[in-house]
């Protein structure tokens, strides 16, 4: 594993909070924030400048969109390989892949839209993209990876809001 990989959270083998914690890695460790920390420390990064702001916005940003895809990646493999449904019956076992596997498909395609939106969002300046609309995103992007939200919106109920 690369230092890269260590440091974006792969293969630490530890789980990853969801709701109101940022995940942060070095080469050496990783630590969790709570969300009214991060809040703070952006508002002292902004006294320093609005770059010094849009990097750590920018860190923010990447570390929780590692949190909410490391999170995702696990929840999909346990749903789409899941095999054990009641019975000996092969053939739910398949049609329950089947369904699975198009329903994340459909939730994968929102996903990359929405990751695309946040990524360019995150080229503008921090008056124009600051911290607080970035975790409105990304909130997005975590709700869309929520098979409840998905099947809403495929069933015409409803839909993640989004840029």
């Amino acid at each position: 594993m690369s230092s890269d990989d260590h440091a974006a959270g792969y293969g630490t083998g530890r789980s990853v909070p969801s709701g109101g914690f940022v995940q942060f890695a070095s080469n050496t460790d990783m630590y969790y924030l709570p969300m009214a920390d991060i809040i703070a420390e952006y508002h002292v990064k902004l006294s320093m400048g609005s770059r010094v702001a849009q990097t750590y916005r920018n860190d923010i940003v990447f570390a929780r969109m590692v949190a909410i895809d490391l999170n995702f990646d696990s929840y999909e493999l346990q749903v789409c390989c899941y095999d054990d449904l009641p019975g000996d019956d092969a053939l739910a076992d398949a049609d329950w892949q089947q369904a699975s596997r198009a329903l994340f498909a459909v939730i994968n395609v929102e996903r990359e839209t929405l990751r695309g939106v946040i990524q360019t969002s995150l080229t503008q300046p921090i008056d124009v993209y600051p911290l607080e609309a970035a975790l409105a995103d990304l909130e997005a992007y975590d709700r869309i990876g929520r098979v409840d939200a998905t099947l809403a919106q495929m069933s015409g109920l409803g839909s993640p809001k989004h840029k």
